[in-house]
């Protein structure tokens, strides 16, 4: 009787949390283009739930599937990091990334001993594009209605607006809203799931409201990519645009169309570079001549260019994780650069130099083995999702640290989780 009484409360307990963890969890695809800090919270919780449904005391959840080789990897990558905390030149920064990239460790432990039953990926899809969608529309609203356009586009939203109390409580959690990188990487992947999820949209609103809605949703989602500044985005998504329909209309041998998409694609590159106000300072001479002043107002040439000058200090083994921006900082006065512009504690601007510079030749090959092995070890039906969703990271990694931040670190771990889900409910039908 009483061994009865315990099975039911603790029945009654695992039910209850996890419904908490997978509610949690589909908060948190909502959230993933929100302020950070609501992003963070959600996230935190997330995984302490998940602790609480302690799937981990019984092996017979474990579950030994080859979609579970991307996230393992990532677990090694991070003990790799860990093990250059060693050698790192300042160790206090070392224990500051990985504190921030904790994450990467414990994501395969969630990934073996898997989630409860209520996890569904279609619904987790639902979630992130509507909360991208409601993200957008909060965004383009203080660019349009506001006038804040000059304000926005050259990265001076913090300048104080003369508005009434609304208006500056508006403003105010739009400024909260994480660096447009980062947002305009989250609306670029929900793009992406939102092109793959159209048919099971269709079935759940029917056609009609489904091309409406998606045709507001993408009109909305490139303009506000526009707007927010984001060049390595705004290229990301053309890029992206460009080889989807590509490959529909090679599939389908529409060789008209297909010229037309590269004319226009290439229209759109020329109108992009030409007309965008952030692409004042992207000239060829400013490519081949990495020198700065004290008004520069793109120093990723200079950084790059000071990296790769030195790259035989850390090839091997790199300085450390969490080093890179030390590093910079002493190459930087050593090649005579102007005081303020070290003096900004410039990051690398390039994830793949990063990576090179604190974790070496290994760290990147672990790295570069994460983002592939998405593809390879993905089912059939998801090769196709994988491939665009690893080529976002794979091409807004030349121009910005995704994973350095900890907005980035969980928007990596969301789409490696929102990937392992996905593959798993493919094997389990």
């Amino acid at each position: 009787m009483e061994t009865s009484i315990t099975q039911k409360i603790w029945h009654t307990y695992t039910n209850f949390i996890g419904k908490i963890n997978y509610l949690l969890f589909l908060s948190l695809a909502f959230s993933l283009a929100l302020p950070y800090h609501a992003m963070r919270f959600l996230w935190i919780a997330w995984l302490i739930s998940w602790g609480l449904e302690f799937r981990f005391l019984s092996l017979k959840n474990i579950r030994i599937q080859k979609s579970l080789i991307p996230v393992l990897i990532l677990g090694v990558y991070f003990l790799w990091q860990a093990l250059s905390y060693f050698w790192a030149t300042d160790q206090i920064l070392a224990n500051k990334t990985l504190n921030r990239q904790i994450s990467f460790i414990i994501i395969p432990f969630i990934a073996l001993f898997g989630v409860n039953k209520n996890y569904n990926t279609k619904q987790i899809s639902l979630c992130f594009i509507i909360g991208v969608f409601l993200t957008t529309l909060w965004y383009l609203s203080v660019s349009l209605f506001m006038d804040n356009y000059p304000t926005i586009i050259r990265s001076k939203a913090y300048i104080p607006l003369k508005t009434d109390t609304f208006e500056r409580t508006f403003i105010f959690f739009f400024c909260k809203i994480k660096h447009r990188f980062f947002f305009a990487t989250a609306a670029i992947l929900a793009s992406v799931v939102l092109a793959y999820s159209f048919k099971n949209l269709k079935e759940k609103i029917g056609s009609l409201y489904t091309w409406i809605f998606s045709f507001v949703f993408f009109s909305s989602t490139i303009y506000t990519i526009f707007l927010s500044g984001s060049r390595a985005s705004i290229l990301t998504y053309l890029l992206i645009a460009f080889i989807f329909v590509c490959s529909y209309f090679i599939r389908k041998k529409r060789w008209f169309l297909l010229g037309f998409v590269f004319i226009l694609t290439c229209c759109s590159f020329f109108i992009f570079y030409t007309y965008h106000p952030r692409m004042e300072n992207i000239t060829i001479e400013k490519i081949k001549n990495a020198d700065v002043t004290e008004n520069d107002r793109e120093p990723r040439f200079a950084i790059w260019n000071t990296a790769i000058k030195h790259i035989d200090e850390y090839i091997l083994t790199g300085k450390g994780v969490g080093n890179s921006i030390s590093f910079l900082k002493e190459k930087l006065k050593e090649n005579d650069y102007p005081k303020s512009f070290y003096n900004a504690n410039f990051h690398s601007h390039n994830q793949y130099i990063e990576i090179l510079m604190e974790s070496g030749i290994i760290g990147l090959l672990l790295f570069l083995a994460i983002i592939f092995s998405f593809i390879k070890y993905s089912n059939q039906e998801n090769k196709k999702l994988a491939f665009y969703l690893v080529l976002v990271f794979l091409i807004n990694s030349l121009s910005d640290t995704i994973i350095r931040p900890l907005e980035g670190v969980i928007l990596f771990s969301f789409v490696s989780l929102y990937l392992f889900f996905s593959n798993k409910e493919k094997e389990e039908i």
